[in-house]
């Protein structure tokens, strides 16, 4: 009997092992186990790592990826640095579960936004236009630019977190337009996608209303 249930408890563990991940951020994958595994071993996050995790969020859509050290953000969330390695396990492992709870409450805003029903993508577009300018949105849109930015000198957390991000985005384009197949409509999606980032990099540089009349007039 002894042998039986070493031989189970064996054969669950490689099963575990070998299932499929379910991480959003798969750059990240690793880091966050550790995290797991110093933070979270009930297997969930508790309330007060939740408490952290919004204060987190906070912090950085007011301060930004700059201000992004240690002792700041367990300053502002009312903590010290240890306790939030101790919660998270290293920093990197911590900025990504801030990013994907930021990134959650953006698919909420989005969510509220969505048409009750798919429209032709021509008649999203100003939609969406609106959306990258509007003040309640921008912070988040101020966010992805930096993350764009240190992904594109290498970075690799923020490679991957921005990918996932921009994938999540493309996805939500997509289920709000009208076509007459997912090819068409992954392709609107992706037109759609390219010009709201130009519109954000644009925003970001003060020329959204010089740019904005003509893409107003449409193709």
């Amino acid at each position: 009997m002894r042998s039986t249930a070493g031989f189970k408890r064996r054969a669950r563990c490689r099963a575990a092992a070998s299932a499929p991940r379910t991480d959003p951020f798969p750059a990240v994958a690793n880091r966050a186990t550790s995290a797991d595994r110093h933070g979270n071993r009930k297997g969930g996050m508790d309330s007060r790592k939740e408490a952290l995790l919004d204060g987190l969020a906070d912090f950085l859509l007011a301060e930004g990826l700059e201000a992004a050290s240690l002792r700041p953000m367990a300053r502002a969330v009312g903590t010290s640095d240890r306790m939030l390695i101790y919660h998270f396990g290293d920093k990197d492992s911590l900025i990504a579960a801030a990013l994907e709870r930021i990134a959650a409450r953006l698919v909420a805003q989005l969510s509220a936004l969505s048409a009750p029903h798919p429209v032709p993508a021509d008649a999203l577009r100003p939609r969406l236009m609106d959306l990258a300018q509007a003040d309640g949105t921008w912070p988040f849109l101020r966010l992805w630019l930096q993350i764009a930015a240190r992904a594109a000198q290498g970075d690799a957390l923020y490679a991957g977190v921005g990918n996932a991000i921009g994938r999540g985005f493309l996805d939500w384009i997509a289920a709000q337009i009208d076509a007459p197949d997912d090819t068409a409509r992954r392709s609107e999606a992706a037109r759609l996608l390219v010009v709201i980032e130009g519109l954000v990099l644009l925003k970001a540089l003060g020329l959204d209303g010089v740019c904005r009349p003509a893409l107003d007039q449409g193709p």
